[in-house]
């Protein structure tokens, strides 16, 4: 039987990524992800009680080349609106206080898309606040392979590149 284990999500920061280094080496990056249908009221205020709030981790091996968390710690603040693609899963855990069993859902992330713009943090370089060149037509970019433009509502986000692991 055939299964499959991706989300796509486009949302916001609600706090600052939170980074950690563990002594074996692995990097890990932590934050969360409001994900919602937000609406202007008629007073000017939003209204997001629609909203979904999703734990995001994006882990670092020492002897990967690719390196999220550097790139989350460098680029994304809270309010940051980013594109994210992961696994759903599952952590699980005995409530010290109740002993009651207590688990989460969240996502670990194989990709990920700054949506806007931002500046790096420790520097003075501005980030580009233009979306990233993307191929045409939504035809696979030939020079990037298992790539294509992803659409939703407003347009096209840019190329999603899918990793092979």
């Amino acid at each position: 039987m055939a299964t499959l284990n991706v989300s796509h999500m486009i949302g916001r920061l609600t706090n600052e990524p939170e980074i950690k280094t563990l002594q074996s080496g692995k990097t890990v990056a932590k934050f969360r992800l409001a994900v919602g249908r937000g609406k202007k009221l008629p007073n000017g205020t939003w209204d997001n009680s629609d909203s979904t709030y999703i734990d995001c981790e994006a882990w670092h091996n020492p002897d990967q080349k690719r390196n999220l968390p550097s790139v989350i710690q460098q680029y994304l603040h809270k309010g940051d609106e980013v594109y994210v693609q992961g696994e759903i899963r599952e952590q699980s855990w005995d409530d010290k206080t109740t002993g009651q069993k207590r688990n989460k859902h969240y996502i670990s992330l194989t990709e990920l898309q700054l949506m806007g713009g931002g500046q790096k943090r420790d520097s003075g370089d501005d980030f580009d606040d233009k979306p990233a060149p993307v191929a045409s037509g939504g035809e696979p970019d030939p020079d990037m392979p298992f790539s294509w433009l992803m659409p939703f509502a407003g347009g096209v986000i840019g190329i999603v590149q899918f990793a092979l692991a």
